[in-house]
């Protein structure tokens, strides 16, 4: 997971790489975007996006009602 503000460098890049190889991994990331410093350090490494997927965030916090019968109520 990237910290805010952090700049991958391309020895980070491949560090990383080497711990998946080691574990017989296909190296792959998952992470939130937007990380532009990350993405770029990965595509200098010929890392490619696969799938970039929206992250579904509500926009208010809901809290469902309590089942029939049960005994706690906010």
């Amino acid at each position: 997971m990237p910290d805010d503000g952090a700049v991958p460098t391309p020895a980070d890049v491949s560090a990383l790489v080497a711990a998946f190889r080691e574990r017989s991994r296909t190296p792959r990331l998952d992470y939130v975007r937007p990380a532009p410093d990350l993405d770029a350090a990965l595509a200098a490494a010929g890392f490619a996006v696969d799938r970039a997927v929206p992250l579904l965030v509500p926009v208010e916090p809901v809290v469902p009602p309590a089942p029939a019968g049960w005994w706690w109520r906010r």
